[in-house]
């Protein structure tokens, strides 16, 4: 305020020079002496102007909010509000709370969901052994008479112990029975280990989609399954050589049964 007020005494001084206010040159020289000299802008022993100082105020006043000013508040301005955190207590919004705890929902029962296809895909962890176990022991249970009431048609008529069967008509030439004793004998021995499940009017591609976990099984099924196909419904000769083969097949197999059978017990 002490420097508003020297400018305005400067200003009427200098009106009083142009003879605004006096109208007596000696009195206009007389009070322009008294009044320059005590100007904080003229040196009064040298008559020279020197510079006035400036002060920079760089507090910020509280009740303004520019980004013009310096200091810790330039960044933020009027209209830029505090950045949004979420509130979860019951106080907070509603919709707010009813999103969150919804996508909480929305996890939980996907990890669920996660773990239950983990488990009954897998054969051995989270208790997939024992319930291949427990229906294994349920599927030696059945006796040999119900298995070969759910045989194919072409198999269901003959003799029960069809592995012996299969090798006494192969040794008389009868290669379409042995075929035939051969093909039944594999199912219901796959089926004893509940490596497959017998069901009448099942289809033969079906028990090979039932061995698909099982390559060496499937695989010794799947030449079986080709030549009784071939030599029962297509009326195709079985020869012995072929037969001797598919027979040395049928070792290998059950071989296979009997260790996956020791590995599951």
């Amino acid at each position: 305020m002490s420097n508003v007020r020297l400018m305005v005494r400067s200003v009427c001084v200098a009106w009083l020079l142009l003879g605004g206010g006096l109208s007596d040159p000696a009195q206009s020289q007389e009070l322009t002496e008294v009044e320059l000299s005590t100007t904080p802008w003229l040196d009064g022993q040298t008559g020279e102007l020197q510079p006035l100082p400036v002060r920079e105020s760089l507090t910020s006043p509280k009740h303004r909010d520019s980004r013009w000013l310096k200091g810790p508040d330039a960044s933020r301005g009027k209209n830029q509000g505090t950045p949004w955190r979420p509130n979860f207590s019951w106080q907070g919004s509603i919709v707010q709370t009813i999103v969150f705890w919804g996508l909480v929902a929305v996890l939980i029962v996907t990890l669920f969901f996660l773990v239950f296809m983990i488990v009954r895909s897998s054969d051995t962890s989270f208790g997939g052994q024992a319930v291949r176990n427990e229906r294994f022991n349920r599927e030696r249970t059945r006796s040999l008479e119900a298995r070969m009431e759910q045989l194919p048609e072409a198999v269901r008529g003959q003799a029960t112990d069809l592995r012996s069967q299969a090798w006494e008509s192969f040794q008389q030439s009868d290669l379409q029975r042995a075929m035939i004793c051969l093909f039944g004998h594999q199912l219901l021995l796959l089926d004893q280990h509940a490596l497959l499940r017998l069901e009448r009017g099942k289809t033969n591609r079906a028990y090979l989609r039932e061995l698909a976990g099982n390559p060496a099984a499937e695989q010794v099924l799947r030449q079986t399954v080709r030549w009784f196909d071939a030599s029962y419904f297509g009326y195709h000769l079985v020869t012995a050589k072929r037969f001797g083969e598919l027979w040395r097949e049928n070792e290998r197999l059950e071989a296979w049964v009997r260790q996956h059978a020791e590995v599951t017990a």
